[in-house]
């Protein structure tokens, strides 16, 4: 048992609590343990059980086939939420970067007598019209959006 302890001792609390949670849950008895998790060689060798040393066996590859299959599961669940934390974490960043944007052209568009709206970072009909006239009024192209030529021109930084 000193191996298996010092294996068990390896996994994240959580995988004990779901190995404990299943060993705890209605039907699973020794026989479903030992016919679910032990191979059919082991299972003739270990079950039925006629000495203690035969339960002991037993006991540690099913538990350490438990420990495998909950870890496995926990480790999948931590690169999902990894996997999701970073993509809220990119459009964070990405709705940063863009209401920057826009709240600098909105700055740069009052400073220049096109817009007299909020300047409040979201890109309303009354900034885009703005924006409109500005483009017209400096020969850029009018496309009503914020683009390289506007960039460039409003001296906007990224």
């Amino acid at each position: 048992y000193d191996d298996l302890n010092s294996k068990i001792g390896t996994y994240p609390s959580e995988v004990s609590d779901m190995v404990t949670n299943y060993m705890n849950m209605d039907g699973v008895n020794d026989e479903f343990l030992c016919s679910t998790f032990l191979t059919p060689s082991e299972f003739t060798d270990l079950y039925p059980v006629q000495y203690s040393v035969q339960s002991d066996i037993a006991g540690t590859i099913i538990a350490l086939r438990l420990f495998e299959i909950f870890n496995a599961q926990y480790e999948t669940q931590q690169a999902q939420m990894s996997t999701q934390q970073q993509a809220q974490q990119t459009q964070q960043s990405q709705d940063e970067i863009l209401y920057s944007i826009v709240t600098q052209t909105q700055t740069q568009l009052t400073a220049l007598g096109f817009y007299i709206g909020a300047i409040d970072g979201i890109f309303d009909t009354e900034t885009q019209q703005a924006l409109i006239n500005f483009q017209t009024a400096y020969g850029l192209t009018v496309d009503g959006t914020i683009n390289q030529e506007v960039v460039a021109a409003l001296g906007i930084t990224i």
